[in-house]
């Protein structure tokens, strides 16, 4: 049996928890044999290096395109570096699969998450390398106790898409951008090197052009990719020499 992992759950008084929102069937989770389980977003090992289209927000002008061959020195320079990772929401859709992923890849990974669909998704993994705090996002005990020993952080967790955003703005702003810059700064405050942002595409608008690319405006056209693009600009303010910062901008 795999050995037992501590968890920790903080739920601050007085705050609405987003779990009655999510009441119908969970999507299934992306299987083996998917796009994102064989080629999940990833920090690379520690002796090979695996660039990934990125917004780079140091070393790099602003809406500069970089793709793979562009980063495999700072890929390089980071694996070197980081061996231990923090995930928001990594026991969501994307998360229960670039979790597993980033063990697979050597790394010790802590997992910031709700667990709104069940605390045994990473039962087979439990172990050493694995540490699971089950806390809200805005509340600063949790993200402060996640944040302990980390050397880079991945931001996942948000209220995800405009159909559930729209279930209840309020709950999704707070969730999406009141708490954004509060984990910037304890990521700061903990002393770490890189933080990592899952923006979106949808902060594009709807373009003409036949090809979008980082050097075409912002344009958002719900309060869900208006969200996206102003924590985008919050985390462009937080930079600072030390405290690395990158967005990435999944196609959905």
């Amino acid at each position: 049996a795999a050995p037992a992992t501590s968890t920790t759950s903080v739920q601050p008084p007085g705050m609405r928890s987003s779990k009655e929102l999510f009441t119908r069937q969970r999507r299934p989770l992306p299987s083996v044999q998917s796009p994102l389980a064989a080629h999940p977003p990833s920090l690379g090992k520690p002796d090979e290096c695996q660039g990934f289209d990125v917004k780079p927000s140091e070393g790099a002008s602003k809406g500069q395109l970089r793709n793979k061959n562009a980063l495999v020195g700072e890929a390089r320079i980071m694996t070197q570096q980081f061996k231990r990772v923090l995930v928001t929401g990594g026991a969501g859709y994307v998360g229960s699969a670039l979790v597993p992923h980033l063990l697979s890849l050597g790394y010790q990974v802590t997992n910031l998450d709700l667990y709104l669909y069940g605390e045994d998704l990473f039962q087979e993994l439990r172990g050493p390398a694995l540490r699971e705090v089950k806390g809200d996002l805005r509340d600063a005990e949790a993200v402060a106790g996640a944040m302990q020993d980390v050397d880079a952080v991945i931001h996942l967790a948000c209220i995800s898409n405009d159909p559930s955003y729209d279930l209840d703005p309020a709950l999704g702003r707070s969730i999406n951008y009141d708490a954004f810059r509060p984990l910037v700064r304890a990521a700061k405050s903990a002393g770490v090197k890189r933080f990592i942002y899952a923006s979106s595409s949808s902060v594009y608008g709807i373009k003409q052009e036949p090809t979008v690319t980082e050097d075409l405006p912002l344009e958002p056209l719900t309060d869900y990719s208006k969200f996206k693009a102003m924590c985008e600009d919050v985390l462009e303010e937080e930079r600072e020499t030390g405290f690395t910062t990158v967005i990435v901008r999944p196609s959905t």
